[in-house]
């Protein structure tokens, strides 16, 4: 299979990023686009009746301001290894340190609580439930992504997968 210009240019040995785009993005986007719409109207609508600081809108401020700090802190674990679209840089290095100790996937787990913590904040039952319809979406994606792995770092990504949790450290 011929490299194509831009491929070469940025030096990237393997990528899914037309898998990644089909299965992940796109409907990612369009999912969590209406989750907020909805999250967003759902807000405005109650906010003559709620208190933004209650106890369920702390819980949702926290479970959204956990996730957004899960998820830079992975990003900045993987420095140079991050990249929006599935791909597998030249001379590209398996991170199993910091977060990625406990989770190999902790930006998709900071997303999914961040995510999930503005539904709970805005107080939106159906916002609720579309952000929690992204996690299978999310796993399509981590699917695409172990593969793309294991074919780059082979025996030492299966030794990293069978120690370290997915999604949830000491769960799953």
């Amino acid at each position: 299979m011929q490299k194509t210009a831009p491929f070469e240019k940025n030096k990237i040995a393997r990528n899914s990023v037309r898998k990644d785009m089909l299965f992940f993005g796109l409907p990612w986007a369009v999912i969590w686009a209406g989750g907020l719409w909805i999250c967003i109207e759902d807000f405005l609508r109650q906010q003559d009746t709620i208190l933004v600081f209650s106890i369920q809108g702390t819980g949702g401020l926290f479970l959204f301001i956990l996730g957004l700090a899960l998820l830079f802190t992975a990003k900045f674990t993987l420095r140079r290894s991050y990249a929006a679209v599935l791909i597998i840089w030249e001379n590209h290095q398996l991170v199993t340190h910091g977060v990625y100790r406990y989770v190999r996937h902790p930006i998709y787990l900071g997303f999914i609580l961040a995510s999930i913590g503005i539904a709970v904040f805005a107080s939106s039952v159906y916002g609720l439930l579309i952000m929690t319809v992204t996690i299978p979406v999310f796993c399509i994606r981590i699917r695409i992504e172990e593969k793309l792995l294991l074919d780059e770092f082979g025996g030492d990504y299966s030794v990293y997968k069978s120690r370290t949790k997915m999604l949830l450290p000491f769960i799953c």
